[in-house]
């Protein structure tokens, strides 16, 4: 079997038995019967809400579903000790340029396989990179370059990572540049391409 069909298989498989089914069970509790006391609680408090505070916590649960399938995916891409297969011994995170990118884009597993779409994703998708570049560098320089190169690595999360780059502290990365740089000079032309958007957008 190709590598794009274990990736489909499995994208579909997790969308649809993991995230759609959270994601269903939220609104079912907020719109469904109320058949326990707990949940007439909530809906109760729920119906109490402005439209504009519903919309707010729409989104902050999409974004709970969301950023915790990513962050499940992305400790699969960086884990030494645990790994994802498939049936015939595939490790996944070996036949993707990045797992939890595979979420994202036009033609990503949320795009494909949910009946629960967002229209604010590539935002959330573009926070979720600047947090995890941030985060990772004030915890490890080491662990951040990781992450950078996998960024690097993927088209989408690069594209993505282009148009957030006023977003992150210059001395991160410039640092990452040169980290990156200093053992290889493979990502020389993404790293020129992140210093000419720096230059122009100082």
């Amino acid at each position: 079997m190709k590598k794009e069909q274990v990736l489909e298989i499995f994208g579909q498989e997790l969308i649809q038995e993991v995230r759609d089914y959270a994601l269903s069970q939220f609104k079912n509790t907020i719109e469904g019967e109320a058949n326990t006391k707990e949940r007439k609680k909530i809906k109760e408090a729920y119906r109490n809400l402005s439209g504009e505070d519903k919309e707010l916590l729409n989104r902050m649960v999409f974004d709970s579903v969301d950023r915790t399938i990513h962050y499940f995916l992305w400790m699969f891409e960086r884990s030494d000790n645990f790994k994802i297969h498939f049936v015939d011994g595939s490790n996944l995170a070996e036949l993707s340029d990045g797992l939890s990118g595979e979420l994202y884009t036009d033609d990503g597993w949320i795009k494909k396989f949910s009946n629960y779409q967002s229209s604010e994703r590539s935002q959330e998708v573009k926070e979720s990179i600047v947090d995890e570049i941030v985060d990772s560098f004030n915890r490890t320089p080491e662990e951040a370059k990781r992450i950078f190169i996998l960024t690097l690595n993927n088209k989408e999360k690069f594209n993505a990572f282009k148009l957030i780059i006023p977003n992150i502290p210059p001395n991160i990365l410039e640092s990452l540049i040169e980290m990156t740089l200093s053992r290889s000079s493979f990502h020389k032309e993404e790293c020129e391409e992140i210093k000419k958007i720096m230059r122009e957008k100082s």
